[in-house]
């Protein structure tokens, strides 16, 4: 099969999205497929760029619009003419296309790159402003957003919509677009086997982001006394990384600061840990590649987001189980007795997913 991924950016280790499909068209490519790539908001090159390279063995275009849109677009209309995809492949999120989330011409630009082709879409990411306690402000960016969302899908008429959230699936569903869970895989690939926990430590990783308002306190304070626990912070982690050490230091916790690391110490750090913890929101930890990245590496990974709850839409259906939501009454011995977790989607099994559910469409 022959595919044209089109993404927001193409810049190593700088963007998610970016980084997931470079993963995926790698992952493809090793499976007998063609694919080539295309960045259309690629804002670590110069206004008006148009680069044609290879990526990891890929054919990529990279490009960064400026004010000769119609003659880039242009070349890359060329570009994808020449390579006849039989599939093109939207990787969206609305603040890829552009930096206040409003790509308001993005679908009809998409049309003219690749107007009578098959469109697939898989939303990353749909619409901020979807918490019950957002700003004004944020529902009203949201409700822009979510136009766009509509707008993108009534042009490209996608014959299959993806999306990593059940709260995207629930969400998609309430504007009448039926679309399909197909899980996120971790952004770091299992290159050390898992060890087993020794001297009665809990190793626990902090990787990825931190959110504020944690329950972090909290967990630490209910965690088994028996145990000791050491915490690994895997990457810059933000600002929120030095209140989570305040709190860990004044608790007497052990901790360990890793900083920046190649994908190889990453893997090492995570196959000796036991626990992981995000404080992605819950309803939107099945979006995270460094959650799914714990999961992969069969870690127990516990939740302690602040509260947030989705606007207009049943909460209790909307996350994957493998993700504990953290509550105080949890039995948290019963996990120190508990092995690891056993996760069953990886790469190679999401990106067979993928193409399955793109051939059932050409029969």
């Amino acid at each position: 099969m022959k595919i044209t991924f089109l993404c927001g950016c193409l810049e190593p280790g700088r963007d998610g999205v970016g980084d997931y499909t470079l993963r995926l068209a790698m992952e493809l490519i090793k499976n007998g497929h063609k694919v080539s790539i295309v960045s259309l908001n690629d804002h670590f090159l110069p206004k008006n760029s148009f680069e044609v390279l290879e990526q990891n063995l890929i054919p990529v275009i990279r490009v960064r619009l400026g004010n000769k849109q119609i003659q880039i677009l242009s070349k890359v209309k060329r570009y994808i003419e020449e390579w006849d995809p039989e599939w093109l492949s939207l990787q969206f999120v609305p603040f890829s296309f552009h930096k206040k989330g409003l790509p308001i011409k993005l679908a009809s630009q998409l049309n003219k790159l690749g107007k009578g082709r098959r469109w697939h879409i898989m939303f990353h990411e749909l619409w901020v402003g979807m918490d019950n306690k957002d700003s004004f402000k944020l529902k009203l960016l949201g409700s822009l957003q979510k136009h766009i969302v509509k707008k993108t899908i009534d042009i490209l008429v996608p014959e299959i919509i993806n999306t990593h959230t059940r709260l995207y699936l629930s969400k998609l569903d309430k504007m009448g677009c039926k679309s399909d869970l197909l899980p996120l895989f971790g952004n770091i690939p299992i290159l050390f086997q898992s060890e087993e926990k020794r001297n009665g430590i809990i190793n626990i990783a902090v990787f990825g982001g931190i959110h504020p308002g944690a329950k972090l306190k909290k967990f630490i304070n209910e965690v088994p006394k028996a145990n000791k626990y050491k915490f690994h912070f895997i990457g810059s982690n933000g600002p929120e990384q030095g209140n989570w050490v305040a709190t860990l230091t004044k608790n007497n916790v052990d901790y360990q600061l890793h900083g920046w690391l190649g994908i190889e110490e990453i893997s090492k750090i995570l196959s000796k840990c036991q626990w992981g913890v995000t404080s992605t929101p819950y309803y939107l930890s099945e979006k995270s590649g460094s959650t799914a990245a714990m999961l992969e590496h069969n870690l127990i990974v516990f939740c302690i987001a602040r509260k947030w709850n989705p606007r207009d839409i049943k909460v209790e259906v909307l996350a994957n189980d493998a993700i504990i939501k953290w509550k105080t009454t949890l039995d948290m011995e019963s996990f120190i007795k508990c092995k690891r977790y056993k996760s069953e989607n990886n790469i190679e099994v999401i990106a067979e997913n993928f193409i399955n559910r793109l051939k059932t469409k050409q029969v």
